[in-house]
This record gives C-alpha cells, sequence and structure tokens, in this order.
C-alpha cells in the first residue's frame, strides 16, 4: 500500500503527464429517463459535460474487450484524467474529428483515471 507522500508525488507526476500534452476534452452523456413501465432508458440526445483537461494516448498494440453489452471491440485510445475525472462508460466524445465511447474505467492506481474508448463510425 502506497504511503500518503507516495500518492501525493504520483498525483503530481500524473498532472505533469497530462500538462505535457493536454487536451481539453468535452464528454456526451446519456442520462436515465423513465421508460413508462417502471424502468429507465439512457436518454438521447446526449448532455454535453463541463470541459475536463486530460490526456488522450493512443494504443500501441491492439487490446480486445468485451463491452457489458456483448461486443468484442478493439481499444483505440486511452483517455487519462486526475482522480477527479468524471467519467463513465457509455459516456462519448469527439477528438482530432473523431467519435468514441468510453468502454472501461480504471481507477487503479489510486492517483489517476484511465478510460479506455473505442471509435465509433
Amino acid at each position: 500500500m502506497p504511503t500518503e507522500n507516495e500518492v501525493l508525488l504520483h498525483q503530481v507526476q500524473t498532472r505533469a503527464f497530462i500538462d505535457a500534452n493536454p487536451v481539453d476534452l468535452v464528454l456526451r452523456r446519456k442520462v436515465d429517463t423513465p421508460d413508462g413501465v417502471g424502468g429507465t432508458l439512457k436518454s438521447a440526445p446526449a448532455l454535453d459535460l463541463y470541459t475536463q483537461t486530460v490526456r488522450v494516448v493512443g494504443q500501441r498494440r491492439p487490446l480486445t474487450r468485451i463491452t457489458s453489452d456483448g461486443r468484442q471491440v478493439e481499444v483505440d485510445k486511452s483517455v487519462v484524467g486526475t482522480v477527479d475525472f468524471d467519467v463513465e462508460i457509455g459516456d462519448e466524445f469527439t477528438h482530432l474529428g473523431n467519435d468514441y465511447e468510453i468502454i472501461n474505467i480504471q481507477d487503479q492506481p489510486v492517483w489517476r483515471k484511465t478510460a479506455e474508448a473505442v471509435r465509433r463510425g
């Protein structure tokens, strides 16, 4: 288990990593709306969240993942943020003219949050 000082050091290093090639990203998030029969559906169109500064990193070699809805996909990008990065599975974003969907989120190690994204369309 890392000490408090080690965590703080890694948080500073994560911020420096992001600041070396920052991207101001606006995620789009679908929200739950009642479906009329006691359940919920994800709304469309999605709502734009606030701008967050992150780093978008391409994958050197393909990572195959199975999504929660059973799709087999290749991860195209990883989005690295600080621990307060507001991201959820299913969020979408546009980067360099391409649309992406967040399919996985890793909150370990405790000093950063990384989201895996696949290209849409």
